[in-house]
């Protein structure tokens, strides 16, 4: 499992489609991922960050992150 200073990282969102062998990499650390068709609305990343638990974010440019999310 993979691991940061705040403890291990177990769950990843994944959105605006970066290549498919991101997936395969992370469930190579034991990393469960979540990927996301869509481009979400800052409400529906809230909404998907909070009810997978997730701990890593990975984007590309079109998803800001803001101070809510």
């Amino acid at each position: 499992m993979a691991r940061m200073l705040m403890g291990p990282l177990e769950r990843a969102v994944v959105v605006e489609n970066p290549d498919p062998a991101l997936d395969a990499l992370l469930e190579s650390y034991g990393i469960e991922v979540h990927r996301l068709a869509e481009v979400p609305d800052e409400d529906r990343l809230i909404e998907v960050l909070q009810g997978t638990r997730a701990n890593v974010l990975f984007k590309r440019s079109r998803v800001p992150v803001s101070r809510k999310v």
